[in-house]
This record gives structure tokens, sequence and C-alpha cells, in this order.
């Protein structure tokens, strides 16, 4: 009897450290993590395939969806001299 009581005593007393532990480190939504998964998707990577080499296609699509995000900050940068459209390079001055 003394047994079951210190049981129940002992789980009541560390029930509030389990709920604080979840609330500490939020993760993604549902959607962040299926939006990474069709980014991976895009780039070659399935989820559910024969290969027992778990890390290795990961790791490879990972890299590509970096390498493709880092081709397409490369094109988006904004010019340093800019000038209005309708206006030509020597009247700019």
């Amino acid at each position: 009897m003394k047994k079951q009581i210190s049981a129940v005593l002992i789980a009541a007393s560390l029930s509030p450290l389990a709920c604080f532990a979840q609330t500490q480190g939020v993760g993604p939504t549902r959607a962040q993590v299926q939006s990474e998964l069709a980014r991976l998707e895009s780039v070659g990577y399935r989820p559910v395939s024969e290969e027992f080499n778990y890390p290795q296609p990961i790791q490879d699509a990972e890299a590509n969806v970096a390498a493709l995000d880092q081709h397409k900050a490369s094109y988006s940068s904004v010019p340093s001299a800019t000038q209005n459209p309708g206006q030509s390079a020597s009247s700019a001055r």
C-alpha cells in the first residue's frame, strides 16, 4: 500500500514537469513540414524508397535545396546602381 501511495505521489509531482517540457520547444507547424517535404521531393528525394542507407538520400536532397536557394538568391540580388526605367543613363545625372 505504501508503495502505491509513494508511486502516485512521485507521478503527481513529476507531471507538471512533463507539461512544462512540452511547451518549451515548439517545433515547426504542419504546413511548414509539408512545405519542406515538397521542396525536398522537388529535387528528387523520395521518402518511401527501397534504400536502407537513410541519411545519405535526405542529406543529398537538402544539399540540392540549399544549392537551389543559393542559385535563386544570386539572380534576385538588386543592382547597386538603379535608374528609372524611362530615363536614359545620360539624363539620370
